[in-house]
């Protein structure tokens, strides 16, 4: 993996509210960028920070986050799943919440989504299963092409848990969004296909 201290992840083409949380360069930023494969997922990983407010004296206290942006062999609608006790959805997120079958899951993780009908196919059963036994420290945001996880700012000796969560997050896809986003065949070990 390519590294560096202070880079640039695409976030105008990521269309994840995390990201679009501000949009001036003096106001967000990324550091500690890494950009390559990590076990044969395309990955770009950072340090994320935003400030709210407005001019420079008037900014607002950052918020710091650890992210990894993984490039997906399918394009979906939007989907993000997060833990109700994690930070908070971005205010201006219009996406409705997806309720599932679940009572369990659904009184410990939050799913907002564009399109209900592929949330539900999304988050089925396997999927709700070890989304609840990895402990809802992560969030996740999936749409277009790429996968956002996301958590408050870890040491870099725990990036390795980011990252597990993403390949884990992708290996729970179900074969069905795969077969119907445009995903290839399972088992294939092209980037961000099934693993």
């Amino acid at each position: 993996m390519s590294y560096s201290a202070v880079g640039y992840v695409d976030s105008p083409g990521y269309d994840f509210p995390l990201l679009r949380e501000v949009h001036d360069s003096d106001r967000s930023g990324y550091n500690n960028v890494l950009a390559g494969r990590w076990q044969d997922l395309p990955v770009k990983e950072a340090d994320y920070w935003y400030a709210t407010g407005v001019g420079g004296s008037q900014r607002g206290r950052p918020s710091y986050f650890s992210i990894v942006v993984v490039d997906l062999a399918v394009t979906v609608p939007y989907v993000s799943v997060r833990k109700n006790s994690l930070f908070a959805q971005a205010a201006d997120e219009p996406f409705d919440r997806v309720d599932f079958e679940s009572e369990d899951f659904n009184s410990k993780f939050t799913v907002r989504a564009l399109d209900t009908e592929f949330a539900v196919t999304l988050i089925d059963a396997g999927m709700i299963q070890w989304l609840m036994s990895a402990g809802g420290k992560f969030a996740f945001d999936i749409g277009g092409c790429n996968l956002l996880v996301s958590c408050g700012q870890l040491p870099d000796t725990s990036l390795v848990r980011l990252f597990d969560a993403a390949a884990g997050f992708i290996d729970h896809i179900p074969p069905a969004v795969w077969a119907e986003y445009g995903g290839q065949a399972a088992n294939s070990h092209d980037g961000g296909t099934p693993r």
